[in-house]
């Protein structure tokens, strides 16, 4: 899946125990890569609304890293589009990613729906 990004360069903030990366997508949006940094635990990363996977496979390629989860926060495609390809590429590398996502939309490739809490 090719786009046109008018926002070119990553947008990484520091938070002590964690790393969120703002990947540009689309010409509007951002799939955010968020990477636990603490010392005491096996580092983990997560991608939220991955609505196109090169941008996430190029990062992850380019720094090493590999997605535990993902998270997507509802059905459009601008948000979940990239997860099939994502789930591909895992299942590739010998690796499995668990997607979570809202229990009542239909979004292919979530393994984990979440119902909301009140």
């Amino acid at each position: 899946m090719s786009h046109n990004h008018l926002v070119s360069q990553p947008v990484k903030t520091d938070h002590g125990g964690f790393v969120v990366t703002g990947l540009p997508a689309f010409s509007d949006n951002f799939i955010w890569v968020i990477q636990s940094v603490a010392s005491e635990v096996k580092p983990q990363t997560v991608v939220v609304d991955p609505g196109d996977a090169v941008p996430v496979i190029d990062y992850c390629v380019q720094r090493g890293l590999f997605p535990d989860q993902i998270w997507l926060t509802h059905h459009h495609a601008d948000h979940s589009a990239g997860v099939g390809e994502l789930l591909t590429w895992a299942g590739s590398l010998g690796n499995a990613l668990q997607v979570f996502g809202p229990a009542g939309e239909a979004i292919p490739g979530v393994s984990r729906p979440l119902m909301g809490g009140g």
